[in-house]
């Protein structure tokens, strides 16, 4: 029988409001009062009926935020209005709220995720029942008893407090048929605490740890007269019709950013609203230029995983993307088998983004990664388990969700890891 040694888990940051806006002028003030009314933010997530309240003082204490140097000294500051932002924010992703933020959806669906988590892993670990030293009436030990947790985060706000969410799942929820406890007269001791790492350290995101040499990558794909071909022909099937709609794309010709067309469709989507409606009195009956949206949204998120797929078929920037994570992950796991078991069973968490998962996904060779229209989801998690069987034989297993995406001994994985760093 095995026996879980370890894991790094990578999961993609909660539902968010879109990155940037794409509409006009005359409708942006609606657009964005829309969207800072699902933003998580102190009132917000107080009034989350839908949900456990999710506090930001409880939240801090229990998993504090450790910050590079620079970085603002509360972590939540960026949740201020805008015009008390400190000159310099300290997250990628605060510099024009409400776009990017973190959602209260979002913030359910990490906690969702941890509590999911928590089960799982708890189930893999022997039970106190198979301990004959332990006490008959004693409660069963909860996450943080059986498990060393170590928890990382891209330098983003919606990233660090999403890293915040699953923890606090993990934590699990309290037992809504007793009483809530009484107020503490101190703040709760410290669990875990989250390290955000600086950009050019990052191994989570290349795009922003080596942005130049990124650039020079994506180049290398785009230039190729194929790719050309058919990113123009999308273009004018696509874009060119929703322009008139959604000013934020910019005049006729001019280039298109793909992940944020294609989010524009996916977060409205996700929170019930028209695609191209932002007057909260509009009439009931939909405008036929929202047919025209309906139509086209599918196929620019069909046309933004192609581009994907071609940008991951280049070995060299496939390697930049995944080989640096592949490779933090492949040192845990042997400095792990290399160990004596520890009291707690390591756990380390990647807290990043869309594009980290589908890096991931596909340097591993996972067959679902290459299949069309594949983009994982808010809230999903990729997990690297290290198994140590009899005999001395050590196996990692791979999943997505709760598919099963890599299955090989140690040395296999090892071996992986090793020629896609050497395809640089």
């Amino acid at each position: 029988m095995s026996r879980l040694r370890a894991v790094f888990l990578f999961h993609r940051h909660g539902d968010r409001a879109p990155s940037k806006p794409l509409a006009g002028a005359a409708t942006l003030a609606n657009d964005r009062a829309f969207w800072d009314d699902r933003i998580l933010t102190p009132k917000t997530a107080a009034a989350d009926a839908a949900g456990a309240p999710f506090s930001f003082s409880l939240a801090n204490a229990l998993f504090p935020v450790l910050k590079p140097s620079g970085f603002s000294s509360t972590l939540h500051s960026s949740l201020r209005p805008p015009s008390l932002l400190p000159a310099d924010p300290p997250f990628i992703d605060t510099g024009d709220r409400p776009y990017g933020y973190l959602s209260v959806l979002g913030m359910r669906g990490q906690r969702r995720a941890g509590e999911h988590l928590s089960g799982r892993y708890l189930a893999l670990l022997p039970s106190a029942a198979d301990d004959p030293a332990a006490a008959p009436a004693a409660p069963a030990p909860g996450f943080f008893e059986r498990f060393d947790v170590q928890v990382f985060s891209t330098s983003y706000l919606r990233t660090t407090l999403s890293a915040q969410g699953l923890l606090l799942g993990l934590l699990g929820s309290p037992d809504p048929s007793l009483p809530p406890p009484p107020p503490a007269a101190e703040p709760p001791e410290p669990i875990a605490s989250i390290a955000v790492r600086d950009t050019k350290l990052c191994t989570m995101n290349a795009y922003d740890r080596d942005p130049e040499q990124m650039r020079e990558l994506v180049r290398a794909v785009v230039s190729d007269p194929s790719f050309a071909a058919e990113d123009e022909a999308r273009t004018e099937e696509i874009v060119e019709p929703l322009r008139e709609h959604l000013p934020g794309l910019g005049e006729r010709g001019e280039r298109v950013n793909w992940i944020q067309l294609s989010d524009h469709f996916a977060c409205r989507r996700a929170h019930g609203t028209r695609f191209l409606s932002y007057d909260p009195a509009s009439s009931p009956s939909p405008p036929p230029s929202e047919a025209l949206a309906a139509k086209l949204a599918p196929r620019a998120h069909e046309h933004l995983c192609w581009r994907f797929s071609r940008w991951f078929g280049s070995p060299p920037l496939l390697s930049s993307v995944a080989g640096p994570m592949l490779s933090e992950v492949s040192s845990g796991m042997r400095r792990a088998a290399d160990s004596p078991p520890p009291a707690r069973v390591p756990f380390t968490q990647f807290s990043c983004h869309d594009v980290s998962l589908l890096g991931l996904l596909r340097g591993i060779g996972a067959p679902l990664a290459s299949e069309p229209g594949f983009w994982p989801e808010y809230s999903a998690h990729l997990a690297f388990e290290l198994h140590e069987g009899g005999g001395g034989e050590w196996r990692v297993r791979a999943r997505y969700l709760e598919e099963e995406v890599l299955e090989a001994s140690l040395g296999e994985f090892e071996d992986l890891v090793k020629k896609l760093e050497e395809s640089k």
